[in-house]
């Protein structure tokens, strides 16, 4: 017996060292791993919804400027660039002796006269019309602005009343542009009457710009024989330039005329602000990088801008970033926090035991930043960025940087 307490007493220090290494592989065997994770804070904030996508400048009113007759074009001086006057003279044409009518075709010649004087009155119809709606507009903002000093209305009813204002203001310039091509289209029909009837023959028919702008294209500077209709040289107003930019047809339906839009990556330092004035009805297929068909959509934006604009030019690249949705006090959540659980959203959350609690979410909103939080969670939570597979309800965390 004392044998045996003696080598007991032996190996027990090898006993004790056994047993305490079978108790480190069991704890670290079943106990929880502490996790290195990235965490992100939720907080109240401004946040918007937008649709991204590249445009191209374009002077929305551009003029062909073509002979309308057949002739011998002298040699022209006008290039790319130059500025262009009303009246100003911008081609001389003689005349070709063929050029003279017969009676059936001087009947149908004066038929275009009067087609063209017709299109005039129509234009000039058009242009009261878009004046008496810009004066009403101007009414209108002039009307909302006494409101709004007077608490009666809120902030967004007045800012659209400031973009029907500015709506009015574009279709009241296209109407006063189509009124000058249909009155230029009067002058070279009643040109080419006359020329029918050898009025033109010795000194040639002058051919003048209908509207001021800049020559935007000429074709030929060489003095040439034309044919009737043969373009001679385009001018465009630097004033109605204008953005274009096709979108996705699903993300058209959520775009609507008077929606601010930020005009970035155009050369200059800071955005543009612009307005969505159109959003054209029909979709078209266009074929994308990766050789995918798409249905796209034409969306028009005006430039808010006048000294921006005057710095772009026609078929200038840029990028714009229409606002659909915004919301300045949203309650916001990183996107890289937010997953899908079952057929709703959760996220981990930092509890203050630093460990990862599963919390179910009911979303709104979201953008590639964050996502609008509507029911699970509040301002000052700390949420796991990214959670991988190796996170779980319960799991030990240690927090590497808050974002």
């Amino acid at each position: 017996m004392i044998d045996r307490l003696t080598s007991l007493r032996r190996h027990l220090p090898l006993l004790l060292g056994i047993s305490g290494g079978l108790a480190l592989i069991v704890w670290f065997t079943v106990a929880p791993k502490t996790v290195e994770v990235d965490t992100g804070e939720v907080r109240r904030g401004p946040m918007e919804v937008t649709v991204d996508e590249d445009g191209i400048t374009r002077y929305r009113d551009i003029y062909k400027i073509t002979a309308p007759l057949a002739g011998e074009m002298r040699r022209i001086d006008w290039r790319s660039g130059d500025p262009v006057n009303r009246g100003q003279l911008l081609a001389t044409i003689l005349p070709a002796p063929s050029t003279l009518l017969d009676p059936r075709s001087r009947q149908e010649s004066e038929a275009r006269v009067k087609a063209a004087q017709a299109a005039v009155q129509r234009a000039e119809a058009q242009v009261k019309s878009a004046t008496e709606e810009l004066d009403q507009a101007r009414r209108y903002l002039e009307r909302d602005e006494r409101r709004f000093k007077e608490r009666l209305i809120s902030a967004p009813v007045l800012a659209d009343t400031r973009q029907a204002l500015e709506v009015a203001t574009s279709a009241h310039e296209a109407a006063v542009a189509a009124r000058e091509m249909a009155e230029f289209d009067l002058r070279a029909a009643e040109a080419a009457l006359r020329s029918g009837s050898g009025a033109d023959a010795d000194t040639g028919f002058q051919l003048t710009a209908p509207v001021a702008g800049v020559v935007i294209a000429v074709p030929e500077e060489s003095g040439r024989v034309l044919g009737p209709g043969e373009t001679i040289l385009e001018i465009g107003d630097p004033k109605s330039i204008e953005v274009r930019a096709d979108i996705l047809s699903q993300d058209a339906v959520r775009v609507r005329p008077g929606q601010p839009v930020r005009i970035e990556q155009w050369g200059g330092d800071g955005a543009i602000s612009g307005t969505v004035t159109r959003v054209e009805p029909a979709a078209f297929t266009k074929v994308s990088a990766l050789g995918v068909d798409e249905q796209r959509v034409w969306v028009t934006i005006a430039i808010n801008s006048a000294q921006a604009a005057g710095a772009l030019g026609h078929g200038y690249r840029v990028e714009v970033r229409i606002i659909v949705w915004e919301n300045s006090d949203a309650l916001l959540a990183p996107a890289g926090a937010i997953f899908r659980s079952g057929e709703g959203w959760a996220a981990y959350r930092v509890n203050g035991l630093q460990r990862a609690e599963l919390v179910e979410l009911e979303i709104g909103r979201r953008n590639p930043a964050f996502v609008e939080i509507l029911k699970g969670l509040q301002a000052g939570d700390r949420l796991i960025l990214h959670p991988g597979d190796r996170v779980a309800p319960g799991s030990k965390l240690r927090l590497r940087a808050s974002k």
